[in-house]
This record gives C-alpha cells, structure tokens and sequence, in this order.
C-alpha cells in the first residue's frame, strides 16, 4: 500500500475534520435552514454596505457579491474609523493598499447589525479631520 493511497491530500487526515464538520451541519440544517441562513446573511451584508455607502467619507471597494466586505474612506482616514470602532468593541481587520477595514458578514451578526451600524456612524464622525497613527495592516491577526 502506498502512503499517497492512505490520504485525501498533501495535508494528510487533517482535512477530515472540516469535512465531517460540514456534512454534519448540512444534515442538521437541511438545504432550507441553509438557505435562509445564506438569505439572512446576504441581507445583513447588504443592508451593512447600504449604510456604508450612505456614510458620509466612506465607500465600499468593489462590487461585494456576497458576505465580505472592504470599506475604505472617501474623505476619511478609515483606520482611524477602525480604531473609534475597536474602542466600540467591534475589531476589523486592516487591509491595503488601499487602505480599508474588512468584514466577513454571517447569519450570526444580523442580530447586532443595528448596534454595528449605529457605532459605525459614531466612528465616522469621530475620526473625522484626523489620522490613526498606526498604519499596519496585519490582516487577520490577534491582539
């Protein structure tokens, strides 16, 4: 028996784990409580990114077909839009060039989206006229 036969990939068992894990979910949910968690997230996605778009110094990049989106500043510095969201509680991961702070939008976050989005307004007023000192962009990075 050759070692290549005993694995899916170059990873070895490890994807396993993720299969099992999405088989598991879908028969839990079923291809309807599948969709409407796809439909709740689409929604919030583009109900979020209708707000963005209406903030005045923001700007969505791209044309986001589904849950992620990268909002960048039109006018404002939006890493110091990020920070007054952090010290709001909300953490966004930093992304450039262009500069932008980015979201994965889930079924998950509908039920705060109204929270988000009042915060993300705050935010935008907030850093208004100024600049975040830190300039990093370590995507995807614990604090």
């Amino acid at each position: 028996v050759c070692s290549s036969d005993l694995s899916p990939n170059m990873q070895g068992s490890r994807p396993g784990l993720p299969m099992a894990t999405a088989w598991a979910v879908m028969h839990r949910l079923g291809i309807t409580g599948y969709r409407d968690l796809t439909r709740t997230t689409i929604a919030t996605a583009r109900r979020i990114a209708d707000a963005v778009r209406a903030t005045p110094g923001l700007r969505v990049l791209g044309r986001p077909d589904a849950h992620l989106l990268a909002i960048g500043g039109d006018g404002l510095d939006v890493f110091a839009v990020g920070d007054a969201l952090a010290r709001r509680g909300w953490y966004l991961d930093r992304q450039g060039p262009p500069d932008a702070i980015h979201l994965t939008v889930s079924a998950g976050n509908a039920p705060v989206a109204d929270s988000f989005l009042a915060d993300l307004a705050a935010a935008a007023s907030e850093a208004a006229g100024t600049r975040a000192a830190d300039r990093a962009t370590d995507y995807a990075t614990l604090e």
